[in-house]
């Protein structure tokens, strides 16, 4: 690792990313995973940090590396229909509803005027079902990690429960979150 000139990124999160999934006090927990980098990465992004999220399908605790740029964006951003949508039980409904309202008007006008009132009302919509994705998952995150680590501390089958629960829910959104970027992938 000297030789090759690499520094271990700094990780946040929980502290241990592997777990033996046993239930119990049969449970036992290391941190195998890291990651590393160079001095050009990190000449070429202006932080980057690793972040050990949420065990849920593994024994390993998947990890997310961070690289984030000076670049801002400006000006507002575009609307992008989000497959996840389709995934909430009350969005067909919800269109259906907005779609079905009168509107005065002909042809086009009426078509252009009944897009945009759907594209707004979307937008709120997804700010209030959803909420902030990325926020949302790091509350759902932070839940798992913290009832972990009180596992690792001392077991409690209530923590344990609690953990189960809040890694379905997690496991839920990441699912809507999948949808969404493989959408993205797709629309490249």
């Amino acid at each position: 690792i000297q030789n090759g000139g690499l520094i271990e990124v700094p990780f946040s999160g929980n502290n241990l990313s592997w777990c033996n999934g046993r239930g119990g006090l049969a449970r036992s927990w290391a941190r195998l995973d890291r990651a590393l980098c160079n001095t050009r990465l990190l000449d070429r992004w202006s932080m980057v940090s690793l972040n050990y999220l949420p065990r849920i399908t593994s024994d390993h605790a998947p990890m997310s590396l961070r690289l984030e740029s000076s670049d801002k964006r400006y000006g507002p951003s575009i609307f992008r229909f989000q497959q996840m949508w389709t995934l909430h039980e009350g969005f067909g409904g919800f269109v259906h509803n907005l779609w079905n309202e009168e509107v005065e008007g002909a042809g086009l006008w009426k078509l252009a005027y009944k897009l945009k009132k759907v594209k707004n009302a979307l937008r709120r919509w997804n700010r209030e079902v959803f909420g902030w994705t990325t926020v949302h998952l790091k509350r759902l995150e932070e839940k798992v990690e913290q009832k972990e680590t009180q596992l690792q501390e001392s077991y409690s089958q209530e923590v344990e429960a609690d953990m189960l629960e809040a890694q379905a829910e997690l496991n839920t959104w990441m699912k809507r979150v999948e949808t969404r970027i493989a959408q993205k992938i797709k629309n490249m």
